[in-house]
């Protein structure tokens, strides 16, 4: 008797049912150690499932049924398809699935199990019973197991189970501190610079230095998920957030956003198409507003997956069209899953090139952006794990910005921002996040250095 594989599918590939995604799953992938050796086989599949690219690794996985020498006998793999096929919504497919390891491996209690959900989920709601009536009567479940199955019980005595739902809510709340809450300036001077004439240091104003402010964010997101006919998917996200600043509240925030995405998986990868709109308020005030346009390519290698996107940025601010911007954008990515010994360690590159046309007179005319991005994850214990990531963002005007700054220099700017997060899991449902930031601004003009550290302690719950 084993519930080996009920372990993966339940706690390492949670499964998504009639009764909701389980909150472990949208968290991320944990993968069980077992789980793992039977996905040797497979690594492209487990380079997409460590992604979260369900549907991608569902086809994936499906595509090896067509190579030379595939073993139709094989009940680990008919196992996997039936994790992926129920967690990508198709329960019928993981039901038949669940059945081949069934004839053959009887003796597979967790394979039982998810046949059982499986068939609950595809409405065959007699031969769920009947599946469930053959697991406590012919093993001895754990006591997890049989809380497990009284609760789809419940279920299949009540009212007629519907399909799979696809919404997923995420609620955030945090508390931090900001040691430049209001954006000020690093230096206590300004220098102007006069043809033929020497240059005159300026001090700034004590209302332009950086202060710092404890601050409360809450926010909330809703994403809804849809597997469509011939390997397509849809996906929507809508989102707010709103930070609060103590004393500083011309700087609080308030970040409205909504996206709508398609996806399709090809033979060789996977392509999709965004829209984003974001409306940014400062202060209670209309600040800007952002809509986005992106198509990308994304394919398999092994244990990597590599990306290709090109992407159209509309800036728009609310009390300045000298600010305005049209972007695009073409960026490259990388993400790797490696294992060392029995961990699994998640990194990703990023790079990304813009060209900024001003829309407007601006000052320092068009702007040439580059973004260079990395993240490390690796897991702890206690379930906890550690994410670090460091980016540098470049920005390069095309004319001078000023006569009055460095004798109208070009302006160029460097940011560099650094993160490290720990997070341990509360609940199977919500997440604890201490995060501390380092964020800097380097400038050739003075006026537009800046620098600012911050440290949060945040609760995340999806449902």
């Amino acid at each position: 008797m084993q519930w080996l594989v009920l372990c993966s599918a339940s706690a390492a590939l949670p499964m998504q049912t009639a009764f909701g995604q389980s909150p472990a799953m949208r968290q991320g992938a944990q993968l069980h150690p077992d789980l793992v050796m039977q996905l040797d086989a497979y690594p492209d599949v487990r380079s997409l499932l460590l992604q979260q690219k369900l549907t991608e690794a569902l086809v994936a996985l499906q595509r090896y049924q067509t190579h030379p020498g595939f073993d139709d006998n094989n009940p680990d793999y008919y196992n996997l398809l039936g994790i992926l096929a129920l967690k990508c919504g198709d329960a019928v497919l993981a039901a038949s699935s669940f059945e081949r390891v069934v004839l053959m491996q009887p003796e597979n209690a967790g394979a039982w199990l998810d046949l059982a959900i499986a068939s609950a989920d595809s409405g065959e709601r007699d031969n769920a019973k009947d599946y469930f009536d053959h697991i406590e009567q012919s093993f001895a479940p754990p006591p997890a197991v049989r809380q497990r199955i009284a609760y789809y019980r419940s279920r299949l005595d009540g009212p007629a189970v519907g399909t799979i739902q696809p919404w997923s809510i995420t609620l955030q709340s945090m508390l931090g501190y900001d040691n430049n809450a209001n954006s000020g300036l690093q230096n206590k001077t300004v220098r102007l610079t006069f043809d033929n004439s020497p240059a005159l240091e300026l001090p700034l104003a004590d209302s332009y230095q950086a202060r710092g402010d404890a601050f409360i964010q809450i926010g909330a997101s809703a994403r809804y998920m849809r597997p469509l006919a011939n390997g397509y998917q849809l996906e929507a996200v809508a989102a707010v957030r709103q930070r609060s600043y103590r004393r500083e509240n011309n700087f609080s925030t308030l970040d409205m956003s909504a996206s709508a995405g398609l996806h399709h998986a090809l033979a060789g990868g996977n392509a999709s198409a965004w829209l984003h709109q974001t409306n940014l308020t400062l202060g209670r005030q209309a600040f800007m507003k952002n809509t986005r346009m992106a198509i990308q390519y994304e394919h398999a290698y092994g244990d990597c997956s590599a990306a290709l996107s090109s992407e159209a940025e509309w800036r728009r601010y609310a009390d300045s069209a000298a600010f305005d911007g049209d972007l695009l954008w073409g960026q490259a990515g990388v993400a790797c899953t490696w294992k060392l010994a029995n961990t699994v360690l998640q990194t990703t590159l990023i790079a990304r090139m813009g060209n900024d046309q001003a829309t407007a007179q601006r000052a320092g005319g068009n702007t040439q952006r580059s973004e260079w991005m990395a993240r490390l994850g690796l897991p702890l214990a206690g379930r906890s794990r550690a994410d670090l990531s460091m980016e540098v963002s470049t920005a390069r005007d095309a004319a001078g910005y000023s006569p009055l700054l460095e004798n109208n220099a070009v302006r160029h700017l460097r940011r560099q921002f650094v993160r490290l997060a720990w997070t341990l899991p509360v609940t199977s449902a919500t997440d604890m996040i201490v995060a501390a930031e380092n964020n800097r601004v380097l400038s050739n003009i003075t006026l537009f250095q800046q620098s600012g550290k911050s440290l949060s302690l945040e609760l995340k719950t999806v449902f």
